[in-house]
């Protein structure tokens, strides 16, 4: 029942309902993780950084770069029926940011509670935001697909936030480097 290591082995059948035949769990190989060009986590971007991409992917010291954080004033905020699109200006520029409505969520509000019955596009206008999201393109416009809005307690955040775009940058820049 148990091997020499006091651990099941997989091979003989105990391997609890999840066989691994080839003993590899790695999700890929080194050669495909040095294949792609890309940065799976968040980075730190100004709006410069986006509206300044050539192409449709944003990319940073030259990877791409697929989830963005960007913080920025809300300075104007329009509703659609499915949509809130907020356009955030953080002195290197203004981008719209579109926020889809969630169905359910519109459900649980309670519309009296006095803390839920501010509406969506009223709820961050001209007030200072950090948004986590993905770029995306339609009809040439540049725009940020928000998967979170949180409201900044603080100008502090900003004033990191900006060091941790410049810190990103040169970190890559390092990285790439020393391949």
């Amino acid at each position: 029942m148990w091997n020499q290591s006091g651990i099941q082995s997989p091979m003989k059948g105990g391997g609890g309902g999840f066989m691994n035949t080839t003993g590899d769990f790695s999700p890929s190989t080194q050669a495909d993780r040095k294949g792609r060009a890309r940065i799976d986590t968040l980075i730190p971007v100004s709006v410069q950084n986006i509206l300044s991409c050539q192409d449709d992917v944003l990319k940073i010291a030259g990877l791409e770069a697929r989830m963005l954080v960007l913080m920025g004033k809300v300075k104007r905020a329009e509703a659609h029926p499915t949509r809130v699109d907020y356009y955030v200006d953080d002195d290197t520029g203004t981008i719209k940011c579109t926020l889809w409505k969630d169905q359910e969520q519109d459900k649980e509000l309670d519309h009296d509670d006095p803390d839920q019955s501010e509406r969506p596009e009223q709820k961050y206008q001209g007030k200072h935001v950090r948004i986590v999201g993905q770029l995306r393109s339609q009809g040439g416009e540049r725009h940020v697909l928000i998967l979170k809005i949180f409201p900044l307690s603080s100008d502090d955040e900003l004033h990191c936030h900006n060091l941790e775009i410049k810190y990103a940058e040169a970190k890559i820049q390092h990285l790439q480097q020393k391949q």
